[in-house]
């Protein structure tokens, strides 16, 4: 019984780091999901040292204790997984001529054409952001690799 709620706890920990994502497994949740994200994050983080907490009083052993540690830190990193902190996108990025980027010959990049301009951005600098928002033909662009 005490390593189903080890399990478990460990598992919900796990899981709740990607908290913002569940949304795309589970589109049947809605949108206010989003909304929610505090009180689903101290929820999810009160399930995880809960579990972990009942397990270790029900047999209070070393390896225990260590699954009570790694409970707490799981419970910490609830919600870790926010895009709004992992995809920072690159805003209005400076143009530069083709022979004054700095790119090697076969430097890979993403490129767009549209209303009589183009646009070529470097993939080592989408490689981090994966986004950038720019302007092409006087219109809003968003670059995404």
């Amino acid at each position: 019984m005490t390593n189903f709620l080890f399990f478990l706890s460990l598992f919900s920990g796990v899981t709740g780091i990607f908290a913002y994502q569940w949304i795309t497994f589970l589109p049947w949740v809605g949108i206010g999901y989003l909304y929610q994200m505090r009180r689903v994050k101290w929820v999810w983080r009160l399930l995880t040292m809960g579990l972990a907490l009942v397990g270790w009083l029900l047999a209070p052993t070393a390896g225990g204790l260590v699954v009570l540690a790694f409970g707490v830190i799981l419970a910490g990193l609830a919600g870790a997984s926010n895009p709004n902190r992992v995809l920072v996108a690159v805003t209005d990025p400076p143009p530069l001529a083709a022979d004054k980027a700095e790119l090697g010959e076969d430097a890979p990049v993403l490129g767009l054409a549209w209303a009589g301009e183009s646009r070529a951005w470097a993939l080592e600098l989408l490689v981090p952001h994966h986004l950038v928002n720019d302007r092409l033909g006087g219109e809003p662009v968003l670059a995404a690799w």
